[in-house]
C-alpha cells in the first residue's frame, strides 16, 4: 500500500506537469462513457494535422459495428448517403473500405507496381478537403453504376514510379484483383497518404454494400460528441437489411 500511494503521488505530479495530456485524457475518458446504437468510435484526427487538407481540426473519422452473421463491419456505403442527407452536424461525408490499405499491384505494360490500394467512395476527397497536385481527384459521379474505372495516384508514388511525368494523367493501369483497367485522372497533393500510407485510391461503382469507415467534416459549431450522437441516431433509423444493430457504445476521441 505504501508503494501504491507513492506511485499515485508520482503519477499526479507528472500529470500536473503536463496539463494538456491530463485534459485530453479526462475528455477522452468522459466521452467514452455512455450507450448508443452501435459500437461507435470517433477519432479526432491528430494525424490529420500533418496532412494537406482544409481545416484538419474539423475532420472526424467514424466507424460503427453491427452484429451480423459474417462478422463484418455494419456501416456500408449506402449508410453514408443517409448520413449526408440527414446530418446537421456534419457535411461532405465520405468513406473508405474498412480494411483500409491493402497491397494492390497495378500492371503498367511489362512492369508491376506494388502500391497500397485504398477503396473509397465518391465523396471521400470532398470530405478531406484535399486538392489535386495534378489533374483531379475522385468525384461523386465517378461512383455511379456504369462509370468508367478511374484512380488517383499518391504524390510519392507518382514521383517514384513515373518520375513526376505530367503525362501520367490519362494513363491506363490494369488492376488484377478487380480485373479492371483504370484510367489515372489525377495525383494527390504532396504528403497525402491517408489512410495508412495509401499509394492510390479507387472506387468500385455500384457496391452499395461495401463495408466502410466514414470520414466527415464537422459543420461550424458542431462537436465530435454531437456528431457521434447524430451519426448513431441516423444509422439506427436506417439499418442495413437483415443486419441488427448492437445497442452499445465504446467511446469517442
Amino acid at each position: 500500500m505504501n508503494d501504491l500511494a507513492r506511485s499515485i503521488r508520482i503519477a499526479l505530479r507528472g500529470l500536473a506537469r503536463t496539463p494538456g495530456f491530463l485534459t485530453a485524457a479526462i475528455v477522452i475518458l468522459g466521452l467514452g462513457i455512455g450507450t448508443a446504437v452501435a459500437v461507435f468510435t470517433v477519432f479526432r484526427a491528430v494525424l490529420f494535422q500533418k496532412l494537406p487538407v482544409t481545416n484538419p481540426d474539423r475532420l472526424v473519422v467514424i466507424s460503427t459495428y453491427r452484429d451480423r452473421p459474417d462478422n463484418e463491419f455494419g456501416l456500408v456505403k449506402s449508410d453514408l448517403k443517409a448520413v449526408a442527407r440527414e446530418a446537421r452536424t456534419m457535411r461532405a461525408v465520405g468513406g473508405y473500405a474498412h480494411w483500409a490499405t491493402s497491397e494492390g499491384p497495378l500492371v503498367d505494360g511489362d512492369r508491376t507496381l506494388t502500391l497500397g490500394r485504398v477503396v473509397v467512395n465518391g465523396t471521400f476527397f470532398d470530405a478531406l478537403g484535399a486538392r489535386a497536385a495534378l489533374g483531379r481527384l475522385l468525384r461523386p459521379e465517378d461512383d455511379l453504376p456504369g462509370a468508367a474505372p478511374v484512380l488517383v495516384l499518391s504524390y510519392a508514388n507518382w514521383q517514384h514510379w513515373f518520375a513526376g511525368d505530367s503525362s501520367v494523367v490519362g494513363h491506363h493501369l490494369y488492376e488484377p484483383y478487380s480485373q479492371l483497367t483504370y484510367t489515372v485522372v489525377g495525383v494527390g497533393p504532396p504528403g497525402l497518404d491517408f489512410p495508412n500510407r495509401a499509394g492510390y485510391w479507387i472506387l468500385w461503382p455500384g457496391t452499395e454494400g461495401l463495408s466502410v469507415i466514414a470520414v466527415a467534416r464537422l459543420n461550424p459549431g458542431a462537436t465530435p460528441r454531437a456528431a457521434a450522437d447524430e451519426f448513431a441516431s441516423i444509422v439506427k433509423r436506417t439499418p442495413a437489411p437483415n443486419i441488427p444493430v448492437r445497442p452499445s457504445i465504446t467511446g469517442a476521441k
